[in-house]
Order: C-alpha cells, then sequence, then structure tokens
C-alpha cells in the first residue's frame, strides 16, 4: 500500500505524541530502542516523575505491552495502551498519596 507524501507528512503531525498526568507518550518519531542482553524493547511511554517506561518487546506477535524498571523484571500491562497508561497513572498517584 502507497501513502502519499501529504497523507504520510498529516499521519506524522497527528501521531507526535502527548503528556497525560506527567506521562510522555512517544509520537511515532521519538519512539526509541532499548537494548538487552535477552532481549529488546520499543519505549512507547515514560513517566517524568518516576523511573521507569512502558514498552512493546521486539518480535512479539501478542500485542503485550510491558513496563520495564530499572530495579525489576519486565512486568506485562496488557494490551491496551489507554489501559496500561491508566493503570500506570493510578498506581504511581496511589503510592504518592501513601507516602
Amino acid at each position: 500500500m502507497m501513502i502519499a507524501a501529504g497523507a504520510a507528512s498529516g499521519l506524522l503531525a497527528q501521531t507526535e505524541g502527548a503528556t497525560i498526568a506527567g506521562v510522555v507518550v512517544n509520537g511515532l518519531t521519538e519512539i526509541r530502542k532499548v537494548i538487552f542482553p535477552e532481549e529488546n524493547y520499543y519505549v512507547l511511554a515514560a513517566d517524568e516523575l518516576v523511573s521507569g517506561v512502558l514498552a512493546a518487546r521486539e518480535g512479539d506477535t501478542d500485542g503485550e505491552l510491558r513496563f520495564l524498571d530499572p530495579e525489576a523484571e519486565p512486568r506485562t500491562e496488557g494490551s491496551s495502551l489507554e489501559g496500561a497508561l491508566a493503570e500506570w497513572i493510578v498506581a504511581r498517584n496511589s503510592a504518592a498519596i501513601r507516602k
């Protein structure tokens, strides 16, 4: 399928990311690859307030998203970006309230 140049630039303009409650959702041109010895991930979102990122594992066909924290093993967050972001924001805010 071919995409006209004008349509492609319009698509890129519409997908250049957003910040939602302190979580930066990467646009298409901002997605970066993180390389680990066992597997690689593509970072889709990062929190401005805590460490960790929401990522898709390279080569996966199940659509599962994973939360990567430098101090823990990757954790599956489901296949819905919207659902994973909502869970992440609620968990972060709940932890902040407990402090």
